[in-house]
């Protein structure tokens, strides 16, 4: 008996058949997922099994699954089931940031008393087995005693997790407390920086004018330099630097600048100088390093001192004129007219003046 031959399909009608098979492979995973058979990642990914997660009343722990996982051989199925260790919900956040891995490395000194099995990072769940584990549950669907007593050993690594980097030990931290450390390092570490520059920028200014001075200090203690007192006062009234202070010293030096600050002390050292030694003395003194005061500088406070002295007989002409030199400056009084009192006293001079 003859077979007929096959069909043989086109491309399209193969394109149409993956189609539907695609849309109904697509409605049954969603089925799957719906019931709860299957979940992407971490600890229930097995679609034979379905598990049932609820809280525990006392604590975060997962209920396990109604099947075990792992079932052992049919020679050690009388013994007893393979314990799956403990199931718990990560409340503290996501787990990929709050939860401290590095604790279970070989290195670490904060080791806790159970071993990190695996993660579901979508549901938060954590599955857990103690470091004492026998490897075989009593019952079914439970864990062994060991397994379920590292309770307290979670609770403790949550309680590391929410807490600040502070000065713990970088073995038990977990990413989101090594960034906030690293942001807060990185903070310090600029203000550092900002404060470094700030003392090379005050050091390189001190050295600048440490030089200044130097220079100033060198060239007053090798010149003579014409009215230095003056010079240091106008320079501390108008705040110069010490470089410009040193740059008029070499000016006074040189007879390009003259400070004529005078005091009434000058003044009067100026007058005194030009009433015992003429207009002679008193150039030569104004030409010299200590610069006193011109004649026309004195001119004003002369006036004041320049009173006529009557010899013999008093003068009328006398006494105006004195009258004239004292008061010519000063204001006239609203009241009008007024009254003076005249003294006249009889003086003895040295013939020599």
């Amino acid at each position: 008996m003859r077979f007929p031959a096959p069909k043989l399909e086109t491309g399209m009608q193969v394109l149409v058949k993956f189609c539907a098979f695609d849309a109904l492979y697509m409605s049954g995973m969603d089925t799957i997922r719906g019931l709860g058979l299957w979940k992407p990642t971490g600890i229930v990914n097995d679609a034979r099994t379905a598990l049932a997660f609820s809280l525990s009343a006392s604590n975060s722990r997962i209920a396990p699954p109604e099947k075990p996982i792992h079932l052992v051989n049919a020679d050690s199925a009388a013994s007893g089931v393979q314990c799956p260790g403990a199931y718990f919900r990560w409340d503290v956040g996501s787990i990929f940031k709050t939860y401290p891995f590095i604790i279970h490395d070989a290195s670490s000194h904060h080791r806790p008393r159970y071993t990190l099995l695996s993660t579901d990072f979508v549901t938060s769940i954590i599955r857990v087995q103690s470091i004492q584990c026998s490897g075989f549950a009593s019952l079914a669907g439970g864990c062994c005693d060991a397994c379920r007593t590292v309770d307290s050993a979670v609770e403790v690594v949550e309680k590391w997790a929410q807490q600040s980097f502070g000065k713990k030990s970088i073995d038990r931290l977990n990413h989101a407390q090594l960034e906030a450390k690293l942001n807060a390092l990185s903070r310090q570490l600029k203000a550092e920086q900002v404060k470094k520059h700030n003392y090379w920028t005050s050091l390189k200014v001190a050295r600048k004018r440490e030089t200044a001075l130097t220079e100033r200090f060198d060239l007053l203690s090798a010149n003579n330099v014409p009215g230095l007192p003056r010079l240091l006062s106008t320079a501390k009234k108008e705040g110069w630097s010490a470089r410009k202070t040193t740059q008029k010293s070499q000016l006074a030096i040189e007879g390009k600048y003259h400070a004529r600050n005078y005091t009434e002390f000058d003044r009067d050292l100026a007058i005194l100088i030009y009433e015992l030694g003429g207009g002679a003395a008193l150039y030569a003194l104004n030409k010299a390093p200590t610069m006193l005061p011109s004649r026309f500088t004195i001119a004003e406070e002369r006036r004041a001192q320049n009173l006529r002295i009557t010899v013999g007989d008093v003068k009328m002409s006398d006494i105006m004129e004195n009258i004239q030199i004292l008061f010519r400056d000063a204001p006239a009084s609203e009241l009008g007219p007024v009254l003076h009192t005249i003294s006249q006293d009889e003086i003895s001079g040295d013939g020599r003046l």
